[in-house]
């Protein structure tokens, strides 16, 4: 009887035929009438080979072209063997890609920082109405104050953050007293409120981007000065032209209502 010898993966592929651009680039099955194979081409010296035995058994080995193989080892010789012959394989065929992000001003966390900077204010706008706090103090409106009535104006704590946002303006907080100012979506609509907030909770604003509704970005145009939402951009702090003592609201640039202002 004919003694078995040790069989390498090195002889095999220096006796293994090339696999030609032709009958790589095409999908053949074959068989006999006890197993039926089926190879698939996958990408340049990559197969699939996929076989159905008699009794439903089936399994798959992926082949790479021996073409690619003999590369490896006429670079390293056909010494080659075990894991040695493993490593030069998966340097051969394992492709590193590296990819690089372009952080953008929807992926970046944006950080804001309150600044030591506050200044008292008051707002009116074009047409000199005066922003005044409603009975509840829960919403503003814009009045025409009759001679004399000017204390009833709201005082605005101005304060001014620092922070990593791109774009024009600078990022401000306005509160009255214990009050906020802020601006949320409901539906399609942006809303201005005033609420309550503690203060140790808008010192610094990074990870909680729901606080993000109590900053806005003031933005400075000759004497006047506009206020847009930094959670609803596009969004403005704005009161009616016509009409006296409704509601301040938020409104989109280009509409019908004022948006400019006048700070004192």
């Amino acid at each position: 009887m004919e003694k078995k010898r040790d069989f390498t993966l090195s002889e095999a592929l220096s006796s293994s035929p090339d696999f030609s651009e032709e009958v790589a680039s095409e999908t053949s099955c074959c068989g006999t009438m006890d197993i039926q194979e089926c190879t698939l081409r996958l990408e340049d010296g990559l197969d699939l080979v996929v076989s159905c035995g008699p009794k439903s058994w089936c399994h798959a080995t992926v082949l790479l072209a021996s073409n690619r193989f003999k590369q490896i080892l006429a670079r390293s010789g056909k010494d080659l063997k075990g894991n040695k012959l493993c490593s030069a394989i998966l340097e051969s065929i394992v492709e590193e890609t590296v990819v690089e992000t372009a952080e953008n001003f929807s992926t970046r966390a944006h950080k804001f920082e309150r600044a030591d900077s506050e200044t008292q204010v008051t707002l009116s706008d074009l047409t000199q109405k005066s922003i005044v706090l409603a009975s509840g103090g829960t919403k503003l409106h814009a009045v025409a104050l009759k001679s004399g009535h000017e204390n009833y104006t709201v005082k605005f704590t101005l304060s001014r953050y620092n922070s990593n946002m791109d774009g024009n303006g600078q990022v401000v907080h306005l509160s009255i007293g214990n009050y906020n100012l802020s601006c949320c979506m409901y539906q399609d609509q942006a809303m201005l409120m005033v609420e309550q907030c503690p203060p140790q909770n808008l010192a610094r604003i990074s990870k909680d981007v729901k606080l993000h509704r109590f900053l806005f970005r003031k933005m400075i145009e000759g004497d006047l000065v506009e206020f847009e939402s930094v959670s609803c951009p596009g969004w403005f702090i704005s009161t009616v032209f016509e009409g006296d003592n409704h509601a301040v609201d938020m409104c989109k640039a280009g509409t019908q209502r004022l948006t400019r202002f006048r700070m004192n």
